[in-house]
């Protein structure tokens, strides 16, 4: 995080992860049982999240816009600048990885929860539109990162 100190925040874009075609939920952590996800160009995957210093900004919008004192903004993990709460997609230094569907069983309660940030509810047919797109690349990268934490532990 060093290289991004002199900026407001970081903006790191997601990869949407699909059901990888379970049904139910299971006791496997998901970093272990959802390892299929969109290809880049899924247009979800333009939407960031922020790692901001809060010194820097002026006000947030939203958990994916800030905005940011004078002299200050947003840029994505290749020093490129972002201006609102979309950023072409670069995960080759840091990538969030977003289980937006998860299982089927697991998407109905996301469903009955509601959601937090608007009034729209959520349908089976948001699961299918974006399922359909979020399995098309195997991606273990997770697996990777929680190997070498795993092994610092010991």
């Amino acid at each position: 995080m060093e290289n991004y100190r002199q900026f407001g925040g970081l903006g790191v874009n997601w990869l949407v992860f699909g059901s990888s075609g379970h049904l139910h939920k299971a006791e496997v952590p998901q970093l272990y049982r959802f390892l299929m996800r969109s290809d880049l160009h899924f247009l979800p995957n333009r939407h960031i999240k922020s790692i901001v210093q809060p010194r820097h900004v002026k006000a947030a919008y939203q958990p994916h816009y800030f905005r940011y004192k004078k002299g200050r903004f947003c840029i994505n993990e290749n020093g490129s600048p972002i201006v609102g709460y979309e950023s072409e997609v670069s995960v080759d230094k840091i990538q969030i990885n977003h289980y937006y569907c998860r299982s089927k069983e697991e998407y109905r309660e996301k469903i009955n929860r509601g959601r937090s940030d608007i009034e729209e509810s959520r349908s089976m047919d948001a699961f299918y539109a974006h399922d359909k797109d979020a399995n098309v690349v195997e991606d273990r990268t997770i697996l990777k990162v929680l190997s070498g934490w795993q092994g610092k532990e010991n």
